[in-house]
């Protein structure tokens, strides 16, 4: 651009650092705010909230927090960059100082939007304080601010890893009751509280409901139920869901296969996790270390599996059993 006598304006400046700093080249993108300003070109409020989410993604939070303050104090902060540190800080277990930003937010009369309130109660459920994560729902609330899918889902999984299941079951009515269209995501993370908490009833009525809602599963969703049937010893229930899937529009992956395997493993169902497992080779899947273990433990005198497995493992990416 230099060349052909072009100068970049402000517009051109923010894409690279934004780019640079996703790349977490923030050292980089400094020195280009340096040449920026050296060509006349006043650095805006994106410019310093690409370069703080930059420090941020690198866990320099104090260089973080004084580019911030530097914004504040020259009146261009806005939500965005709020929103940027108090991220910053969630995910740097700095709570307390991510809860003082909403605090201060509301007392410089900015209005923080459900992106704010939806990371600081991600960030208090992550953090354990599940009290404080309610709170600040409740405060979304009060203060108009109408929580989105996104939010209640946040909700639901930090009841369902607390244990809170009826709770969180009531949360997820009132979700399903309201204007809000709840998606697959909500569901999985429901069912998979229900699975993992051997309520397998609740989380079967909840698979049925999706289908009754026009939802698709997702091979996800199949995957939390297949597993939690595989747990609780129902094989062939497990395998007709299984089954079921292509029926439904959604092919099996390679997490499916290492799913149902290792449950009829478990179980010592040893002829159909090996039919299972040729089928799985068949067409591309590997086993992961948890399947592989397992083949190991109650195959090991059948070379060809163990031969196939390890022949699979090595064309896949990434795969690196011995």
């Amino acid at each position: 651009m230099a060349g052909q006598n072009i100068s970049p304006d402000v517009f051109t400046f923010n894409i690279l650092i934004d780019n640079l700093c996703k790349e977490g080249l923030v050292s980089k993108a400094q020195e280009i705010m340096k040449i920026m300003i050296q060509q006349g070109v006043k650095p805006d409020v994106f410019t310093y909230s690409s370069l703080m989410d930059g420090f941020c993604l690198c866990n320099q939070m104090d260089e973080a927090t004084k580019l911030f303050d530097h914004m504040v104090s020259s009146g261009i902060a806005n939500v965005f960059s709020y929103n940027i540190l108090i991220n910053g800080y969630c995910k740097s277990k700095r709570i307390d100082e991510a809860t003082k930003l909403l605090d201060e937010m509301i007392k410089t009369s900015l209005v923080p939007n459900f992106v704010t309130y939806t990371t600081l109660i991600k960030g208090l459920w992550e953090a354990g304080r599940p009290e404080n994560a309610l709170e600040v729902f409740k405060s979304m609330c009060s203060y108009g601010q109408q929580p989105n899918v996104i939010t209640f889902s946040t909700i639901l999984n930090g009841l369902c890893k607390q244990g809170n299941l009826d709770e969180a079951l009531t949360l997820f009515k009132a979700m399903e009751k309201s204007r809000l269209k709840v998606n697959c995501v909500s569901y999985n993370i429901l069912i998979n509280g229900m699975c993992r908490a051997g309520r397998l009833t609740d989380a079967k009525e909840l698979f049925s409901r999706l289908f009754e809602k026009g939802l698709q599963p997702d091979v996800y969703t199949y995957s939390i139920i297949i597993k939690g049937l595989c747990n609780e010893g129902l094989l062939d229930e497990a395998y007709k869901v299984f089954r079921g899937m292509e029926e439904c529009g959604c092919l099996p992956n390679g997490c499916c296969y290492n799913v149902i395997i290792q449950g009829f493993l478990r179980h010592k169902d040893i002829p159909e996790a090996t039919l299972l497992i040729d089928e799985m080779v068949d067409k591309g899947f590997s086993a992961d270390a948890t399947t592989f273990e397992l083949v190991i433990h109650l195959l090991r005198n059948d070379d060809l599996i163990l031969t196939k497995l390890r022949n699979r493992s090595k064309c896949s990416k990434g795969a690196n059993f011995k």
